[in-house]
C-alpha cells in the first residue's frame, strides 16, 4: 500500500494509476489525513438474481414442462373447424369491451 499527498499525486498522476492498474492501492492524504483510496479495478461479476439464486440454494424449483408440451396447432386453434375465426385460440369470444378467453386445464 503506497500513500501519497494530494499535491504529489496531482503532479505524478498517471505513475499512481499505473501503480493501481498493476494491483497496488494508493492512499491518498490531505496534511497528513487519509481522504481517498485508488484501487485496483475489480473483476466485473454479474450480479446473480432472485430467481437464480433461490434455484440456486434450492428453496426454488425451475418449472418443467409435462408431456404434451408445446401443444399442436390443432389444440390451440380448435375453433377453425367450429365456425370461429382461426386466429382465435379455442374458448374465446367477442365481447363489447374485447376479446375473452376463458382459460381451462
Amino acid at each position: 500500500m503506497v500513500t501519497v499527498g494530494l499535491k504529489i499525486l496531482k503532479n505524478k498522476l498517471s505513475e499512481y494509476v499505473r501503480l493501481a492498474a498493476a494491483g497496488e492501492t494508493i492512499v491518498v492524504t490531505d496534511r497528513g489525513r487519509a481522504v481517498a483510496e485508488i484501487i485496483p479495478p475489480q473483476p466485473k461479476t454479474t450480479k446473480e438474481s432472485f430467481i437464480e439464486r433461490g434455484v440456486r440454494e434450492g428453496w426454488i424449483r425451475p418449472a418443467t414442462r409435462g408431456k404434451g408440451w408445446p401443444p399442436r396447432a390443432k389444440q390451440v386453434l380448435h375453433g377453425h373447424r367450429s365456425g370461429r375465426n382461426a386466429w382465435y385460440p379455442a374458448n374465446c369470444s367477442n365481447t363489447k369491451s374485447g376479446t375473452a378467453c376463458m382459460l381451462t386445464a
